[in-house]
């Protein structure tokens, strides 16, 4: 029998008296499940500052491998104020809930347990954050690779640019740059003011995975003030064997009710055109990225979920402000292809098969496509045509 079937439900098996302090700026909270073999890093990476300022809460979520004896042990070396819960597995958002239950710095941050952070980073943040009594302060994240130990850039790297402009900082919110709500939801790359959290009564969703999003578009939408500080501070790992978000599996439908979530509260509040048109975009971005890699027999089901759910949850208009200011060609047809259901065309987009020209020329012609989509179709069917006979004249002045 495990440790996590002799727990009945949840109890705080240790709490470090060390450092009696009760009001901590930052605490961090780290769910725990089955990650023995990362966790000292994830915790020296928050554990080796000294500081009388952070709260360590680490919370077993009913782990079947040896990591709360790894964690036991990791506890004896460190200074840091630390708190360590056991609790029957109850997944990661309610892990995280647990771990909001017994905090009590003014702001909260998250780590996975197989990842890491620059603690230096979230310090800066969580000192300027209560200088200027900021609801969330958000940093930059690396994906670090599990196999080849090579880091690069998060995806969204282009909308910090376009929001920064160079700048190492900035105090904004989504009225004046909605752009941030296009930017990684990842919960684990910010800081939130607890008052904050509880205030607005956000939470994070039961049972679901992808759990991340819907929170990410509330809480930016209701923040006044929102950092964002141009430092690396989160190491996201890939790779690593286990991992959930890097294999195939039914837990990508989880996607479809996350965004469920998040269309259901702006449909109730009055945002604007550009918040709304940046769900959208960062939907169709995310939801084709899930379908693409959900089992090969389950894709056809899949898309006929996600096409419905576009066209029941997002306004027309939106998806005219996603194709006029936002998105690429390519991104355009995909939008496209989910507001009119044209199942085949994701279907051969998802699985990465090389598309002819064929099937754009298609696309301009199906009346089921729409009169806007197939001008999209046919633009980029003549960058096509355009292209090579450029590149066929580059080739003749060589040959003469």
């Amino acid at each position: 029998m495990t440790m996590a079937n002799k727990i009945e439900f949840e109890k705080i098996t240790f709490e470090s008296n060390n450092l009696i302090k009760k009001d901590f700026l930052l605490t961090f909270i780290v769910p725990v499940y089955n990650t023995s073999k990362y966790l000292t890093l994830t915790l020296n990476s928050i554990g080796n500052f000294l500081s009388d300022y952070i709260e360590l809460i680490i919370i077993d979520d009913g782990s079947e491998d040896n990591s709360s004896e790894v964690i036991l042990n990791w506890i004896k070396s460190t200074k840091t104020k630390t708190i360590f819960i056991q609790q029957n597995n109850r997944g990661l958002s309610e892990t995280r809930m647990t771990g909001i239950k017994y905090s009590t710095g003014k702001y909260i941050g998250f780590c996975d347990s197989d990842d890491f952070l620059n603690l230096n980073t979230y310090m800066k943040m969580a000192r300027i954050a209560q200088e200027q009594n900021l609801d969330i302060a958000m940093c930059r994240s690396l994906v670090f690779d599990h196999n080849s130990g090579e880091s690069y850039d998060f995806y969204d790297k282009d909308h910090w640019y376009k929001v920064l402009k160079e700048k190492d900082l900035k105090v904004t919110d989504t009225l004046s740059d909605p752009e941030i709500l296009m930017m990684e939801p990842n919960a684990n790359n910010r800081i939130i003011k607890k008052e904050f959290l509880i205030k607005n009564n956000i939470s994070f969703p039961s049972n679901l995975f992808f759990e991340d999003v819907s929170v990410h578009f509330i809480s930016y939408t209701k923040a006044s003030k929102i950092l964002l500080y141009n430092s690396t501070g989160y190491f996201y790992r890939v790779g690593r064997p286990g991992k959930i978000t890097d294999s195939k599996s039914s837990k990508r439908f989880d996607v479809l009710n996350s965004i469920k979530l998040a269309t259901d509260y702006s449909k109730k509040k009055s945002l604007t055109l550009e918040q709304k048109s940046s769900l959208l975009f960062y939907s169709c971005r995310i939801i084709f990225w899930c379908g693409s890699n959900t089992l090969n027999n389950e894709k056809v089901k899949f898309f006929k979920e996600a096409c419905k759910l576009f066209q029941n949850e997002f306004e027309y208009d939106c998806y005219m402000y996603c194709c006029e200011n936002l998105l690429e060609n390519s991104q355009k047809l995909i939008l496209s292809a989910f507001f009119t259901g044209n199942i085949d065309y994701l279907l051969k987009t998802s699985v990465f098969l090389k598309k002819s020209k064929f099937d754009i020329l298609k696309l301009m012609m199906e009346k089921q496509f729409g009169i806007y989509p197939r001008k999209i179709a046919k633009t980029v069917f003549k960058d096509w045509i355009k292209d090579n006979i450029r590149k066929l004249r580059n080739k003749l002045k060589w040959r003469f």
